[in-house]
């Protein structure tokens, strides 16, 4: 959990450059209490959400997600893939059965080999829906 704020709050500054204080103005908190909120890894469902998006990261949500034992993935658009997403799906996949044999061979722990194999598990299962979504492509509102 403390990576995953780690993250959340790292992804803030780095792609939006916003401070501690800025994203506890944001999130309509004094800076105090958002330091309090990271330092023992709570906060406010609400806020979190808020964090997340104001971040552009959602490390939290995928923790939590994962701790669960379910898989996450980004909404597809069903707009395809290019070449360049399936050679790296190929690379995650690739990376998943390796992790999946060096476990067997005694060489990688538990929580890594699951680490990689949910990996590939999420990024399989985003074609996946992308490919089902592919006959009613949703609206590119953002770009």
């Amino acid at each position: 959990m403390r990576n995953a704020f780690d993250l959340v709050r790292i992804a803030a500054h780095k792609n939006h450059r916003i401070s501690a204080e800025r994203m506890a103005e944001l999130l309509g908190v004094p800076a105090s209490t958002f330091y309090k909120w990271v330092e023992e890894t709570r906060m406010p469902v609400d806020k979190l959400a808020l964090f997340e998006h104001i971040a552009g990261c959602h490390a939290v949500t995928a923790y939590l997600a994962h701790r669960a034992h379910l898989l996450v993935i980004q909404i597809p658009r069903g707009r395809g893939a290019a070449p360049q997403d399936i050679n790296t799906l190929q690379s995650v996949l690739n990376d998943s059965a390796g992790a999946l044999i060096a476990f067997n061979a005694g060489t990688l722990p538990a929580d890594t080999t699951m680490s990689r194999l949910t990996a590939g598990m999420e990024a399989l299962a985003y074609h996946r829906e992308d490919v089902r979504k592919h006959a009613q492509p949703e609206l590119d509102l953002e770009g």
